[in-house]
């Protein structure tokens, strides 16, 4: 098949794992609400739905709450976290038709939108404190810290002790949404992003043990495209996909922004060596699908 048509067909593949209308609707419904009660210039949406690389069905919505600016003798986390549960559980003008529940987690209030037993979209509040300026002039902020777990687990504080972690971390949300947005000037940047966040959770409903994270395989695909932005989405998945083992192989690659002793993939030492084999066997089995593509081939 020719770059062009292939590239065609990934096109139109990745437009429909783009959130739908519906997604949209009750983002902004409930955006908005947010709003209402904590005012539009304190509450900024963080992620990957401003970061245009969110796929549908979107579970999970972040939202930065800014309280003020940082000051090092006067914040508690627990009393921030609970004083912000308190604000939600008494003050918030539910838009939507869904139930709601609001819970108490160590990093962030947490919002759950349900329709009977399934929840359909998951808000996480994340209160901060304007701290420092990133390189593109934009805030960076102290938010309460996170304690590592696994994709979309919840850790309640009713469970946490201060004096396991170090109350707050240093925290850049929007600089990964600036970089998004400087490469994404390439549209096929959130193309290949989508393509490959779709993959990775197919990859998961195969064997719930293969838990690749998303931000962190957007990372190398925003890496990819800083260093060559006239990638196509073509060429950029196959150069994703052909770094597979590499940025498998160990931890410990991309520094946090805004904390460079951690890192977006320190999750990789969790992996064995037969999870990792089977990552790259099914890797193995797209670039064979990929290269023998022809006209009548459904992506």
């Amino acid at each position: 098949m020719k770059r062009s048509d292939l590239n065609s067909k990934l096109r139109d593949f990745a437009r429909q794992l783009s959130p739908t209308a519906a997604d949209q609707d009750l983002i902004g419904k409930v955006y908005s609400s947010l709003n209402d009660l904590f005012g539009s210039s304190n509450c900024i949406q963080i992620g990957s739905y401003p970061r245009f690389t969110a796929t549908t069905p979107i579970h999970d919505l972040d939202i930065l709450y800014v309280l003020g600016q940082w000051d090092d003798n006067n914040h508690s986390p627990e009393a921030t976290l609970r004083n912000l549960h308190t604000q939600l559980g008494t003050s918030y003008d539910n838009p939507t038709r869904f139930t709601t529940q609001i819970s108490l987690q160590t990093h962030s209030v947490t919002i759950e939108y349900s329709s009977g037993t399934d929840v359909v979209l998951s808000v996480d509040i994340v209160p901060a404190y304007k701290f420092s300026t990133n390189e593109y002039g934009l805030p960076t902020y102290k938010v309460p810290e996170v304690i590592r777990q696994g994709n979309h687990e919840k850790r309640h504080l009713a469970s946490w002790s201060p004096d396991q972690d170090n109350g707050w971390i240093h925290s850049d949300p929007r600089g990964y949404i600036s970089a998004a947005t400087a490469v994404g000037v390439n549209s096929d940047f959130r193309k290949a992003v989508k393509i490959a966040k779709d993959w990775k959770n197919r990859l998961k409903a195969e064997d719930d043990k293969l838990k690749l994270k998303s931000f962190h395989l957007e990372q190398v695909i925003t890496a990819m495209f800083q260093e060559d932005p006239s990638l196509d989405v073509g060429r950029a998945l196959f150069d994703f996909f052909i770094a597979i083992p590499d940025v498998i192989a160990e931890t410990d690659q991309i520094a946090d922004r805004a904390n460079p002793d951690k890192y977006i993939d320190d999750y990789i030492k969790d992996l064995t060596r037969a999870q990792k084999d089977k990552i790259i066997l099914a890797r193995d089995n797209v670039l064979i699908a990929l290269e023998q593509a022809d006209p009548s081939t459904d992506i």
